[in-house]
């Protein structure tokens, strides 16, 4: 369903003397229309001043930094589990990570599929669900680029300014026609049932920041990548358009050729200069053939394509810890899957590892135990749900991580007697889509 969308593209409609720029999404599914407008992306100095105060009391006094706001269109027992997974897996997001400020989540639980509306086998009933950042900011790097932060990363930064900030830092949707598994039902999952915890905890990852902008943003025919592009004019009819230049997002600072160690963030700086400077063309048209034609686009974006479906070509690295053993992304999918490949770890790689959760495939009939001690080994300095190179990327997004712990709880795998973690099947798994829709294959 998404993979089959051949234009991603970011729209900004802003007046060009804002410090700050800023959008928000009408839709988590990745389309050139799922952004507006946001006028003003600070606040004025009194509310300023307020803020920087409320936070401070937050930080001190109220223990609730994890607020879910929900949504939920079904029975109560029903929308009293989900919101309870979702406060438990806010419980190890709080042990884990020290938050500047509370994070705020919108949780919404409906049907996804009406039968008396429409065909209820076809990909959307069989969606999981979908989450992601509510809001971004273009913040600059101390590299010097300019990057699309999500709203809940941006709150982590010292910024010279107060920004405007959403309500809701995430929203997350989830499909109720789904067979879920509730730890709270005390029995042991089904072989048909999806693990609600394990997905929630996957899709919040997302939401924090595991993203990247390089996709195929002008034509899946072309088997090309860029990172996304910025405009001023969101409308295709004008006379003319403007090119704000290719933004990534966070993680792609620390995105890697893996054979060479190569920063792909070079690629973003050399496919900038593919207009030598031109910033206006006649049209939106004249843009994307300019694009097109430039060797500059024929020789990195191509490449890039080949990278991200060649199989553990590209990797999350960071030159400042090189202890630390790269990241291999999900490069393995060709043709690329938008949303799918890049987005997540090494299936295979990491199938029997604290890190699973972030492999693109959830399996049917498969939770996770939270109180086991089986791969302790792999982390034991940090308490939580999420393997060491999960902790490791949010650490590297800006996230602080606590590194005192009481007590260690790492993920393990808990297999239903049927159940299986080989190659996923066509049957018997869900596969994550970002930003980030799971979906069921």
């Amino acid at each position: 369903m998404i993979s089959s969308l051949a234009l991603i593209h970011l729209f900004l409609i802003l007046p060009t003397t804002l410090a700050l720029r800023c959008f928000d999404t009408t839709s988590l599914l990745p389309n050139r229309d799922s952004f507006i407008e946001v006028g003003k992306c600070e606040q004025d100095p009194f509310i300023q001043r307020h803020s920087i105060s409320y936070i401070k009391e937050e930080l001190y006094l109220t223990p609730e930094f994890w607020n879910i706001h929900m949504n939920c269109t079904i029975e109560e027992e029903t929308c009293g589990k989900v919101e309870q997974v979702f406060q438990n897996i806010g419980k190890y997001f709080l042990d884990l990570v020290e938050f500047k400020s509370p994070v705020n989540v919108e949780v919404i639980f409906r049907e996804f599929c009406n039968p008396d509306q429409e065909d209820c086998d076809n990909s959307s009933s069989r969606t999981l669900g979908i989450a992601g950042p509510t809001r971004y900011f273009l913040i600059e790097d101390d590299d010097g680029l300019k990057r699309l932060y999500p709203q809940l990363l941006a709150k982590q930064l010292k910024l010279d300014i107060q920004p405007n900030y959403s309500k809701y830092d995430i929203q997350a949707v989830f499909n109720s026609q789904v067979d879920w598994y509730f730890k709270t039902d005390e029995i042991s999952i089904q072989p048909n049932q999806t693990d609600f915890a394990l997905a929630v905890s996957h899709e919040l990852i997302h939401g924090f920041g595991f993203l990247t902008s390089w996709a195929e943003n002008f034509s899946s025919d072309l088997k090309a990548l860029t990172p996304t592009f910025i405009s001023p004019d969101h409308e295709f009819n004008l006379e003319t358009f403007e090119f704000n230049g290719f933004f990534e997002y966070p993680l792609d600072k620390f995105m890697v050729v893996n054979s060479s160690k190569y920063p792909v963030t070079q690629f973003t700086r050399e496919l900038n200069e593919f207009s030598h400077g031109k910033t206006q063309f006649a049209n939106y048209t004249d843009f994307v053939d300019s694009v097109v034609r430039s060797p500059t686009y024929m020789e990195i974006a191509t490449r890039m394509y080949q990278y991200a479906t060649t199989p553990e070509a590209l990797a999350i690295y960071s030159k400042d810890h090189p202890d630390i053993e790269p990241i291999i992304l999900e490069t393995s999918l060709d043709p690329l899957r938008t949303g799918t490949s890049i987005m997540h770890f090494d299936y295979k790689m990491y199938s029997n590892s604290s890190d699973f959760m972030m492999r693109y495939a959830l399996e049917r009939g498969v939770s996770f135990n939270l109180t086991s001690q089986e791969h302790s080994h792999d982390y034991p300095e940090e308490t939580s749900p999420f393997g060491p190179n999960i902790q490791h990327l949010l650490k590297l997004l800006g996230y602080k991580l606590k590194t005192e712990r009481l007590e260690t709880e790492t993920a393990s795998i808990q297999l239903n007697s049927s159940s299986s973690l080989a190659v996923p099947s066509t049957f018997l798994t869900w596969v994550l889509l970002s930003i980030t829709a799971c979906l069921l294959v």
